[in-house]
């Protein structure tokens, strides 16, 4: 069993922990994503492996206001790509173990979060808050 060393910090604990494939406690970690499929680009393999302890946040929708962009995708309307950003993001993690209930929104338009820095710390502090995670991956 990996055994951390005092000396260093607790990312480096859970690191270890999360590693450690006979670690009797998985950690639970919270990966704040700027968009849906995001997530994975910064788990990787990892990503199976910690669904039961796993909480993924999407700051935004993944659906730009811009109707020539989601036009170009065959989406008539904005909340239509938004939809189907968001179902495909949930249904890969379901695939990986990763609990529906563990799939949080925050429901900023995708480009927007310049504009709403307040309201993005606001609901991922309540986020933090609610999940308790042992560590939070961006």
């Amino acid at each position: 069993m990996l055994v951390p060393s005092p000396s260093r910090g607790g990312a480096s604990i859970v690191l270890d922990r999360w590693c450690d494939v006979r670690a009797r406690r998985l950690p639970r970690v919270l990966v704040v994503a700027a968009h849906p499929d995001d997530d994975v680009l910064g788990l990787g393999g990892q990503l199976e492996r910690t669904a039961p302890e796993l909480h993924v946040a999407f700051v935004s929708d993944g659906a730009p206001d811009a109707p020539d962009y989601y036009r170009s995708l065959g989406f008539a309307r904005r909340c239509d790509y938004a939809e189907a950003r968001r179902a495909e993001a949930t249904a890969a993690l379901c695939m990986a173990g990763v609990s529906d209930r563990h799939v949080h929104e925050l429901g900023l338009v995708d480009q927007t979060l310049a504009r709403q820095l307040d309201v993005a710390i606001e609901r991922i502090s309540r986020l933090i808050a609610a999940v308790a995670p042992d560590a939070v991956m961006t």
